[in-house]
């Protein structure tokens, strides 16, 4: 632990001073008051920057390193940390200096400067959000990067979801409720399980960032552990020959009966396209030839129901369509859980069955319209002829 003193002197100058310089100078509006500080400093035997103006004062410690607030020391921290120093900031809500330390597992600690008997006691929480930020980034440089353009940027090149890029950005607060060394240690088991396929993470890294609009190291981060489940299941249908050709002959199978469902709903139609001419032409014919038209309204009720009957069936085949989409949409989802591997196989069957089913769905309502605009004309065949509506 850093000597209480300095500390001590620290904090008073945060307390007091309009701004903290980029080089640790704190500078006043006051100036009695970096004459006070000097005095404190020399008669504890602390060094000072003895060449600066008299309204600053900076204390002279290579292993103390003072920021203006919290972002610009994690700024620092995540990127350059290093065990051996003392950072420190000035909290405005607490009006005091808070401390960052390191624990014997060089993971930054946090506490505010209190009595000299309770600081070793005040720990407020851990950072080691910083240092699992930082050892992500490196991960990324080094096992998924193609290249970068400095030590502070790379980019992911994925040959099927095309590039991403990003910069270094420091440690964002909106993760303090989120357990990065959890992160970290999933994302490093991914690495290893993938490394002889590396293009599945980078695949997933690049589909996933695509589909947010955000390639920020930020959102990669969030977006992390997902893409880490997605990969897993990614490695395990690929990897696994035995299972893999398993899926490709269930899912084949599971192809078959959609096929044949949407063929029999296609054979019931065409049924009644050939029926349909017959019906009418019989039934035209019919009220051509009759001699005593007392059956013939009876007839045309008969065709009224026949068509609502073949309407309502047709509607039906029209709504059954969406339960096969449905089902095949939900056989995809477990077939292929997104995988880009097999969504790239399944596309042409994708295909087929859509457009099998968008044409049973405009045959069904051209031949509903077809039933309907017949029984419209047959009806006013009926009610235009004199001696019908005479003998009705």
């Amino acid at each position: 632990m850093i000597d209480y003193k300095y500390l001590e002197i620290m904090n008073a100058a945060a307390m007091n001073a309009e701004n903290i310089n980029f080089d640790g100078t704190f500078v006043f509006k006051d100036r009695d008051i970096p004459d006070l500080l000097k005095n404190d400093a020399e008669k504890n035997g602390i060094l000072f920057d003895t060449a600066s103006a008299s309204n600053e004062f900076k204390i002279e410690n290579d292993n103390i390193t003072i920021f203006s607030n919290f972002e610009r020391a994690i700024a620092s921290v995540s990127m350059n940390f290093q065990n051996h120093k003392t950072y420190c900031y000035y909290s405005e809500e607490e009006k005091r200096l808070v401390i960052l330390i390191f624990n014997t597992d060089n993971i930054p600690c946090s506490f505010y400067f209190s009595d000299e008997k309770n600081l070793g006691n005040s720990i407020e929480y851990s950072l080691s959000n910083i240092v699992y930020w930082k050892k992500i980034f490196d991960l990324l440089c080094n096992n998924v990067s193609d290249g970068s353009d400095s030590d502070r940027s790379f980019f992911i090149n994925s040959f099927e979801k095309g590039k991403c890029f990003f910069e270094y950005s420091s440690y964002s607060i909106s993760f303090n409720n989120i357990d990065l060394q959890n992160t970290y240690n999933h994302f490093l088991s991914v690495i290893e399980l993938t490394k002889l396929y590396p293009m599945l993470l980078k695949n997933r890294c690049v589909e996933r960032l695509s589909k947010t609009g955000k390639s920020t190291l930020e959102n990669l981060i969030f977006e992390l552990d997902e893409i880490c489940n997605k990969v897993e299941t990614d490695f395990a249908i690929f990897v696994e020959k035995i299972d893999f050709d398993s899926y490709i002959q269930k899912y084949n199978e599971r192809l078959s009966e959609f096929i044949s469902q949407a063929r029999n709903i296609i054979e019931k139609m065409f049924s009644n396209i050939f029926t349909l001419p017959l019906t009418y032409a019989g039934a035209i014919l019919t009220f051509d030839k009759l001699e005593d038209n007392t059956f013939t309204p009876l007839i045309y009720v008969a065709m009224c129901f026949y068509t609502i009957f073949s309407c309502g069936f047709l509607f039906y085949e029209f709504w059954d369509t969406f339960s096969l989409s449905r089902n095949f949409d939900n056989v995809l989802l477990s077939y292929t859980n997104n995988s880009p591997i097999l969504l790239a196989k399944v596309k042409p069957d994708i295909k087929v069955i859509n457009s099998r089913i968008l044409g049973i769905r405009i045959v069904c309502w051209i031949l509903i319209i077809i039933f309907i605009v017949l029984i419209i004309l047959l009806g006013f065949k009926f009610f235009n002829n004199p001696s019908n509506i005479g003998t009705s």
